[in-house]
């Protein structure tokens, strides 16, 4: 044989095992590149995005954001798992329902869902036992012992410095008064808060049985039995194993047959600014972006009702949580009904109220768009008071049955600080005319006749509500005595009780709008949008009043040291602001739709 044959059957040799080898090759390529989605749930899990938002970001973790990464994860052909890591996230009862929807319509994909926690409270537990499998770090523990309702009452601190609450209400369940004019609830109001406690619990015990395949009554005992450590809480079928991440990464490889390859930033907009910051232009033309446009003709509205109701425009608050304003508020509804590009609007409410005349004038905006767009309310962790009266001109409200829903009726009055000025040694001097002219005096509580004058006005406001949900809901509630006089229900009950329509989340209500609307395809468009620096300088800021309200909105919004302030103030403080926020309220409304803004669920 020739050297030129030999060469020639050596290379047909090496193409017939490259041929052979490829599948083999191939294999071990797929084996090598498992790609899995890390999704971390931490921190404030918010409804709407930042108020003020310096770089016009886009990837701020709200629930929405969370939502969408679910459901990227649920359709993606290319993903293989999901591990979703509890981090003590701070979020509401309704919000980790959503959430945990979330994850089981990944899981109905075929994607397994593994779950990553060092500690959990009982919330961020239920999220959990969505997951296929749930891992628990050794040092790690669940702090599963029920559910608990805690208050704040304000009237001994106002008491100590001379200040006095003079509040009237209206609706014998209301209890919006109680934290500035008593020390514990009344009878009426432990009565409304026992109810759905028992409501919450129910849910709390099944979803646990359902994730983790026990009976309610044995979910109860484990419950009774709590906290646990990491090998108690394995031991009582808890948790599906103990470990460190390495050893979840490892064993998941194992399950997937393959390397897993973590993707961190799954669902999450390209990180980095993109700018080049050796020229000072570029600094500045992002300083002045307003972030990218949503150029879709077909769009959904997505308007956010988050925090207190308020007359004027939303505001930041310095302690966490901000205000909504009517004024801006109605501008964002007034903007989507007249933009031919939003198809279909979303109101996504949650709130505990506020000024009855600032949810009034949202309303009236709510009702004006219904008239002409498709428009769907969505619930999440409470549309109490105010906030129950901005949904009610919605033609649909969607709710999930852990949202807590109603509270319609009134509380007004207000703020005696007579006696406290006198304690620092400031004295007033009153001139007057009129029989009323000292009615909102704040220097002495109510005469009796003023203070029957003001609950009758309180009445006919009380009567203004109920006229308006009974305009919103018509038929569907049959009786309207049964549902107002400031009861309070969960979403399921206020379903049965025609306060509520559909139950689901928030990704429920977008896609019942978008199909009244008849559409396939659409973007969503987030309103109000967070201001830019841009927004600030050009808006409406002239002179130096405008400057230091502008400095004090960036300090508030975007200082770290201001956000790590506000996570180590204690929740009674937080509530305790709140308070007083919503006390601050009647030197200018009077009237106030809210309910009681001192409770905390744990």
């Amino acid at each position: 044989m020739t050297c030129r044959a030999w060469i020639r059957m050596a290379a047909i040799a090496m193409v017939c095992a490259a041929a052979l080898a490829a599948p083999q090759g191939e294999a071990q390529a797929q084996q090598a590149a498992k790609s899995v989605a890390h999704i971390k749930v931490s921190g404030q899990i918010t409804e709407g995005p930042a108020m003020f938002d310096l770089f016009a970001r886009r990837d701020a973790q709200t629930l929405r954001s969370y939502l969408d990464r679910l459901a990227k994860a649920a359709g993606d052909k290319s993903l293989d798992a999901v591990v979703l890591t509890i981090e003590n996230p701070q979020m509401g009862y309704s919000q980790m329902i959503e959430l945990r929807s979330a994850v089981r319509k990944v899981r109905d994909a075929g994607k397994p869902v593994w779950v990553y926690m060092e500690s959990a409270e009982a919330p961020q537990y239920v999220l959990a036992t969505a997951g296929d499998q749930v891992w628990l770090a050794p040092a790690g523990g669940l702090d599963l012992v029920g559910l608990r309702m805690e208050m704040v009452f304000i009237k001994s601190l106002l008491d100590k410095i001379g200040v006095q609450a003079d509040l009237l209400q209206v609706g014998e369940f209301k209890g919006a008064r109680e934290p500035f004019t008593q020390d514990k609830p009344s009878p009426e109001l432990t009565g409304e808060l026992n109810r759905m406690l028992d409501g919450l619990w129910d849910r709390m015990a099944r979803d646990i049985g359902e994730g983790r395949g026990l009976k309610k009554g044995e979910v109860e005992k484990l419950i009774d039995d709590g906290p646990y450590l990491a090998d108690d809480a394995l031991k009582a079928r808890l948790v599906d194993q103990v470990g460190t991440r390495a050893q979840m990464t490892e064993a998941l490889g194992k399950r997937l047959g393959g390397e897993v390859n973590y993707d961190s930033r799954y669902g999450l907009p390209q990180r980095g600014l993109g700018i080049d910051l050796s020229n000072p232009f570029a600094l500045f033309k992002l300083l002045m972006t307003k972030g990218p446009a949503v150029a879709s003709p077909n769009r959904v509205a997505l308007i956010y009702v988050d925090g207190m109701i308020v007359s004027g425009e939303s505001k930041e608050g310095l302690l966490g949580g901000h205000t909504c304003g009517s004024e801006s508020l109605r501008k964002a509804i007034e903007r989507a009904r007249n933009d031919e590009g939003v198809k279909a609007i979303v109101v996504r409410i949650d709130s505990p109220g506020g000024s009855a005349l600032a949810s009034d004038v949202i309303w009236q905006a709510v009702k004006r768009a219904a008239k002409v767009k498709p428009l769907v309310v969505s619930v999440g962790d409470m549309a109490a008071s105010g906030g129950y009266y901005i949904a009610s001109a919605g033609p649909v409200i969607f709710a999930q049955p852990t949202s807590l829903v109603g509270s319609i009726g009134v509380v007004g009055g207000k703020v005696v600080i007579g006696p406290m000025l006198a304690k620092i040694g400031v004295s007033t001097a009153t001139l007057s005319r009129g029989v009323n002219a000292n009615l909102m005096s704040m220097d002495r509580p109510f005469t009796d006749a003023e203070r029957a004058r003001v609950q009758k006005l309180m009445e006919r406001i009380y009567g203004q509500f109920v006229e308006a949900v009974k305009e919103g809901r018509g038929q569907k509630i049959k009786d309207i005595d049964k549902v107002a006089r400031g009861r309070l229900f969960l979403g399921a009950e206020a379903m049965d009780n025609g306060l509520v329509d559909r139950e689901g989340g928030l990704a429920d209500a977008i896609r019942f709008a978008a199909g009244q609307a008849k559409l396939d395809a659409f973007d969503i468009e987030v309103l109000p949008k967070p201001k830019t620096l841009l927004d600030l300088i050009s808006g409406s800021l002239s002179g130096q009043a405008a400057v230091a309200d502008w400095a004090r909105q960036v300090l508030t919004m975007q200082a770290g040291s201001l956000g790590a302030l506000r996570e180590m103030a204690p929740w009674q403080l937080r509530r305790a602001a709140a308070l007083l926020t919503l006390l601050g309220e009647l030197r200018g409304e009077h009237v106030l739709a809210a309910w009681p803004l001192g409770l905390e669920i744990h």
